[in-house]
Formats: structure tokens, sequence, C-alpha cells
């Protein structure tokens, strides 16, 4: 059995719910008994990991290159810390497996120490794993030292598919943007381009948490007949609700730093019409006939593609098909596989 260590894993607070991607990780690796994950879960995500007895043979690092760029106090000692920890489990004898989820951080700060972490997960990982053809090639790009190492396995999902199809013409909204709303998810920017344009006839429904008070009250000056905003985390039964009274999922977000994204999986698992950035997995996802997925250059064609392609209806077999093929499972088995086969 395989003993792995997976950053981060953290106790999720009173306030706020984890991104499942990890949990859902750990449950994949451990359910057919090949792996077994050895650091419980802890409110400090780097102190979880620093001492031997949560050390497993393999280390899976998820957006650890984004600890510089946080925000509270101890950035700058989180990321010497980190560093310090790649080069003494390497030491050891560890294995490393980075997951390249973004091209960069989403929250910029100290670059020069996010590009060093960067660098040094590309020489000291066995193995690179993304979720996008276009993570392959950042790669081959940046880190040519490192692309024997790098491969592709597309974001894992679950089947959420409604009973039926409710017809475009009968949908409450014409596009929801859903998640946790953070400055670089490109919300504000979809909102001041619709008011500057005096583009008013979408009905359009935002559904999440703001990052902070401010962003919550520039939101709600948007708030008109046909811009509703729901304020809070909804339960993955409430979103079902929504995006299938919605002709569209909306992610506007700004493309330079994306590669995967949970939010275009979790709508696709519900049967959705995703509108996404020209970047990543959206690219990946917009040539695959069996969904429907499109991608705009700059936010003048979100109109265009829901005015083209709003009629289109999707096939529950088709996206059955597809997301049995990119289940938690399968995720597992590839990985697994390249696990045995490169190291």
């Amino acid at each position: 059995m395989i003993r792995f260590t997976i950053y981060p894993r953290l106790i999720a607070s009173d306030n706020t719910k984890n991104n499942p991607y990890i949990e859902d990780y750990i449950r994949a690796l451990e359910k057919d008994n090949k792996a077994k994950v050895i650091n419980l879960p802890h409110k400090n995500s780097i102190t979880n990991i620093i001492f031997p007895k949560n050390w497993g043979d393999v280390f899976i690092f998820n957006w650890a290159e984004s600890i510089p760029s946080y925000t509270y106090g101890y950035f700058q000692w989180q990321s010497m810390l980190m560093i310090s920890l790649i080069f003494i489990i390497k030491l050891c004898n560890r294995k490393i497996i980075w997951m390249l989820h973004n091209k960069n951080p989403h929250q910029r700060g100290n670059e020069h120490i996010t590009k060093y972490m960067m660098n040094l997960l590309a020489h000291k990982s066995t193995l690179i794993i993304t979720h996008a053809q276009e993570g392959v090639e950042l790669i081959k790009e940046k880190y040519p030292f490192a692309v024997n190492k790098v491969h592709f396995i597309d974001h894992p999902t679950k089947k959420r598919l409604p009973n039926h199809i409710i017809p475009y013409n009968k949908k409450t909204y014409d596009l929801i943007i859903w998640g946790n709303i953070s400055k670089y998810k490109g919300v504000t920017d979809f909102l001041e381009f619709l008011s500057t344009n005096n583009i008013k006839k979408y009905k359009i429904c935002i559904i999440g948490k703001c990052s902070s008070p401010e962003l919550t009250k520039y939101i709600e000056s948007f708030i008109s007949k046909n811009v509703e905003y729901i304020p809070k985390e909804i339960s993955f039964e409430e979103l079902g609700y929504y995006i299938a009274q919605s002709n569209f999922v909306l992610t506007p977000y700004l493309s330079e730093s994306i590669l995967s994204s949970g939010t275009l999986m979790d709508s696709l698992s519900y049967g959705a019409k995703v509108i996404g950035p020209n970047s990543g997995s959206f690219i990946d996802y917009a040539k695959n006939d069996d969904i429907k997925v499109y991608t705009f250059h700059s936010f003048e064609d979100i109109p265009i593609i829901i005015d083209n392609f709003g009629k289109e209806e999707i096939s529950l077999e088709k996206y059955y098909t597809f997301l049995e093929k990119k289940s938690w499972s399968h995720f597992a088995e590839y990985l697994l596989k390249y696990f045995e086969k490169d190291i």
C-alpha cells in the first residue's frame, strides 16, 4: 500500500466550507485499498505536514506555489518553510506529485518567490499532473527539463444530472454565475461591461459569498430587475435547482492565470451549458461535441454566444457518458498508473 501526504488538508472553519476537491481526492485514492493518506485535517495546512509522523512515501502538493501570494501576515515565513520542506523530503527519498492547477497564482504578490517555488517544484517533483492540455504546454515552454514528468488527466467530477431538461424558453435565467467571489474571477468586470454597454436584456443570477464586504457592496450596486444577487453559499442540491433554471453557467474568469476549473466540472456534472474564457480546460472541452462549452476572448463575445447558442439543448445521454469517463475513480486509476509506471 502506498502512503500519501496531501497538501493542503484543512479543517473547515465555522463560516466557510473547504474546497471539496481535496477530500474527494483522498476518497478516490483510498477506495480500493491501494493507497492511504496519513495526514489528518489540521487548521494550518503547513503545520499539518512538517512533522515526519505525517510523512508518507509520496507528497501531493496542490496550490503550494500560491503560498507567497497569501494575504495574511506570515506568508514570507510560510514560503520559506515550504521551500525548506521540499528540499528536506527529497533528501529523505520521498516522492513529490505536483498538481499544476493554474498558470500562476490567482492572487498576485511576491512574484519572485512564486517563480522560484514553481521552478523548484518542477525540478523536485517526480510527477506533474495537470487537468488541462495547456498545462502540458506550459511545462514544455517554461520547464522543458520536466517535460517527461508531466501528464494530463481530466479534472474529475461527479454525475448529478437531472431527470429531464427544462426547455430554454421556460428557464428563469439566461446566465448564472456561482461560487465564492474574488476579484480574479471577473464577476465585477463583467457587471461593469454590461453597465457600460447598457446591456439589460439578459436575466442574470449571481450566487456566492464575496471575499470582502467591500466587494459585496460593489456587486449589490449592480442589482436591478435583470440582475439578482444571492450573497451566500448554497448546497449542491440548491445549486442543481439554479443550474436547471438557467440557460448557461458563466465563468467570467480573467484568463491569465486559469488552467483547470472545479466550477466548470461541477457545472457540467449538472448538465449545464457553460461559457468560460478561452483558456485551459475550457478550450479542451469546447472541442468535445458531447457537451456544451463555449469560450470567449473578450466579454463582447458573451452576448453573441447567448444569442447564437441559447436554443441548443444538451443530450443527457452524452453528458452521462462524458461524466462517467471523468469520474474520481477513473482519476485515481490513471494517477496510480502513472505513479507505478514512472516511479
